[in-house]
């Protein structure tokens, strides 16, 4: 779960509100892809606003030698307890890339205190998403960079600092 509070890497503090879509050669999306993924990550982030943790934690999977699997029921549970003792007064999509079937980002971001605001970045806290494609079906990860395929965009933002 430091994962999740580390947040998304970049080379810059503060990124204007973005959303970005890139299409890497590798792989073409198509607009069910893009509908599949806004379907997702909406779902997720509503009810991670409702504070249904135990939702959120049921949509999340890991990824383990090119396998996508489920969250552990420990790692659920962990997930819950962390959020659960979180002040969350809401939540939303920052900005969203992506680059492959398993090398993607969706910026999520979430107000902490009550006086917070999302569009300024004040109160907020940020984690990434990364949906991953695995069998022609759409699955929600927490960004990692040390699964496989990822390691190479966080190279990059290194060479950047």
């Amino acid at each position: 779960m430091a994962l999740t509070f580390a947040g998304c890497k970049s080379g810059k503090k503060k990124d204007p509100l973005r959303s970005e879509y890139l299409k890497p050669a590798s792989i073409d999306y198509s607009s069910k892809d893009s509908s599949e993924i806004k379907s997702l990550v909406d779902n997720y982030v509503e009810n991670f606003k409702n504070k249904n943790f135990r939702v959120t934690s049921s949509m999340l999977y890991t990824l383990r030698n090119d396998s996508v699997l489920p969250l552990s029921e420990e790692t659920k549970q962990k997930y819950i307890d962390v959020y659960s003792h979180m002040p969350i007064y809401d939540c939303a999509v920052k900005g969203m890339i992506l680059r492959s079937d398993k090398n993607n980002e969706v910026q999520v971001a979430v107000q902490i205190t009550p006086d917070g605001n999302i569009d300024a970045e004040k109160g907020i806290t940020t984690f990434c998403l990364n949906p991953v494609l695995k069998d022609g079906k759409w699955y929600l990860t927490l960004l990692d960079e040390y699964a496989e395929g990822v390691e190479s965009v966080y190279d990059k933002y290194k060479e950047n600092q």
